[in-house]
């Protein structure tokens, strides 16, 4: 039985193995120094006051697939931080490299960011809120009305590549 391992072993020794990519996607904070965090009100005047709900997504969040190109050229691992604009039909409406964030150019960094395009133009959210509210003399908070906004998202995208070729 021993031998058999050691043949089967030898035997797959010229074997290759096509490289994988993967993908994974992380929704990030906002930094401390962005626009004041979300599901907070916010005092505009003595009687009013303003609340933002971020947008929600709905259902899975589609993975942009490895770039066969960079694949293919044993990029490795690549990381891209990108900012994603969600407008008021609740769709990403424009996807650029984050400006808040670390990213680290490659050759294939294109072709990773065409791939991120190409994902999220898939993504739905409820698209984020602003609620209006009115303060009265007594404390109490009476809504006003509510407004669809654009919501700016940061976005870590992270690749990787598995197998090998030999």
């Amino acid at each position: 039985m021993r031998t058999t391992a050691l043949m089967a072993l030898a035997l797959c020794a010229g074997c290759q193995t096509a490289p994988k990519g993967q993908s994974s996607v992380e929704m990030l904070e906002p930094l401390t120094h962005a626009q004041p965090s979300t599901n907070k009100k916010v005092t505009l005047e003595r009687d009013a006051t303003e609340d933002s709900d971020p947008p929600e997504q709905i259902g899975e969040l589609a993975k942009p697939v490895y770039p066969a190109a960079a694949l293919a050229a044993h990029t490795g691992a690549f990381v891209l931080n990108a900012t994603i604009i969600i407008g008021a039909d609740g769709r990403v409406s424009e996807v650029a490299p984050s400006w808040d964030r670390m990213n680290i150019p490659s050759r294939y960094s294109g072709q990773f960011t065409d791939a991120v395009k190409v994902a999220v133009a898939s993504w739905r959210f409820i698209p984020a809120h602003l609620v209006h509210w009115e303060r009265h003399p007594n404390g109490e908070d009476k809504y006003l009305y509510s407004e669809i906004i654009p919501a700016q998202v940061d976005v870590r995208f992270t690749f990787e590549a598995t197998g090998s070729v030999r």
